[in-house]
């Protein structure tokens, strides 16, 4: 690593990625796309303790042995009954589908609901999900968000028969769905009992004002909804394991249909993750980290204010990003710019199905980044830009 990507003689946890897409591939000093996990954050201790526990046991039908194709009994225990002590969510064991990584979950859920009608996207929304569920032979539609969520008319004159929501922390607008606009998108989903809800629980974890919304899943009593979350943002992106909730009929079905796959999380790992979460380590783990990014978030929002932009900040109550409202003159610098500054960001227009451009609103992700970080990041993105306005 170059000197220079040295801070205080320490290599910022934001150096090492992304590398910038192009003919010319640059690493990025600075990451607001949140791709990069928070350095020193991983808990090795714990981890590696609770690893040696599950090999010394030299239990040869649990470490060895074939796993179902929902995953291990061990896991799915100790997943229901984090859900249900920390979201509110009553579920058995039997619904629960362990699989590698949120990609590898998408793609369970588009053979079971099958390719009989279209999935509502939200839009502006994550892009590779429109990937994953054509590949799968899913027709997509996007659907309008406004300042509460998923806009229920649209949602019925697109005509879709299942929809993917994020409502804890919109991907990409940072968005908390409202209460009422849940209840909206279940009353939806009733109407016909064909109709599936994909509550995507992304970031969920991250609540730094006020009290976390009861997931949909908590709330409805109709089967309607599959509930899906990961730990990648709460432990790390290279722990490929996350889950399902299914509705008990689809819990039923998986097994008919699916039960002859081998599961794609090795043993290993789900029974240190049957502990790490049963022993209460996650729930630890998860409360170090928020504090940690609610500092980072703490030192950003400060920055922005320094710099008399913070009237521009939006969705910053949860989660891990958060948008940022820019003067055009100087959302065109950043633009322009935010390369060879080291910086890897991501605009608002990036993420709309109808290709707008020009966007003046930037998506900074800032999981990867200390409080220091944050602070040198966003003054290296902006304060070019910032200058020129002054010497107008």
């Amino acid at each position: 690593m170059a000197e220079d990507a040295r801070v205080g003689g320490k290599i910022p946890s934001a150096a090492v990625e992304p590398l910038f897409s192009g003919r010319k591939r640059v690493r990025a000093r600075y990451d607001f796309t949140g791709s990069t996990p928070l350095a020193g954050s991983f808990p090795y201790e714990q981890w590696l303790s609770i690893t040696r526990s599950v090999l010394e046991s030299r239990n040869d039908a649990r470490l060895l042995a074939p796993a179902p194709a929902q995953g291990m009994v061990e896991v799915r225990r100790a997943i229901a009954g984090h859900l249900r002590e920390h979201r509110g969510m009553l579920v058995s064991a039997d619904q629960v589908v362990i699989g590698a990584g949120a990609q590898f979950l998408y793609s369970v859920i588009a053979r079971l609901l099958g390719r009989d009608g279209s999935m509502a996207l939200e839009d502006p929304g994550y892009g590779r999900l429109e990937k994953i569920y054509r590949f799968e032979g899913i027709k997509t539609v996007r659907v309008r968000i406004d300042e509460e969520g998923m806009i229920p008319r649209e949602l019925e004159r697109s005509g879709a028969r299942m929809v993917h929501v994020m409502p804890s922390h919109q991907v990409p607008t940072g968005l908390v769905t409202s209460l009422q606009r849940r209840y909206d998108l279940l009353a939806w989903a009733v109407a016909d009992e064909r109709r599936y809800i994909v509550e995507d629980d992304y970031e969920s974890e991250f609540v730094h004002e006020g009290r976390a919304v009861s997931p949909m899943r908590a709330l409805e009593a109709t089967e309607r909804v599959i509930y899906v979350n990961t730990f990648s943002r709460t432990i790390a992106p290279g722990v490929r394991a996350g889950y399902l909730v299914l509705p008990p009929h689809l819990a039923v079905r998986f097994a008919a249909e699916l039960g002859f796959h081998s599961n794609s999380v090795p043993n290993l790992e789900q029974l240190v993750l049957a502990e790490f979460i049963g022993s209460g380590e996650f729930a630890r783990h998860v409360a170090r980290m928020r504090r940690k990014y609610r500092a980072t978030l703490e030192a950003a929002l400060s920055t922005l204010d320094r710099m008399g932009l913070s009237s521009g900040v939006r969705g910053c109550q949860t989660g891990l990003h958060f948008t940022l409202d820019l003067p055009s003159d100087l959302a065109r610098t950043v633009r322009e710019t935010h390369r060879e500054r080291g910086c890897a960001v991501r605009f608002l227009d990036s993420y709309w199905s109808r290709g707008t451009q020009g966007s003046s609103t930037l998506v900074i992700g800032y999981a990867g980044m200390s409080a220091d970080e944050v602070s040198e990041a966003l003054g290296a993105l902006l304060a070019p830009g910032l200058r020129s306005r002054e010497g107008l």
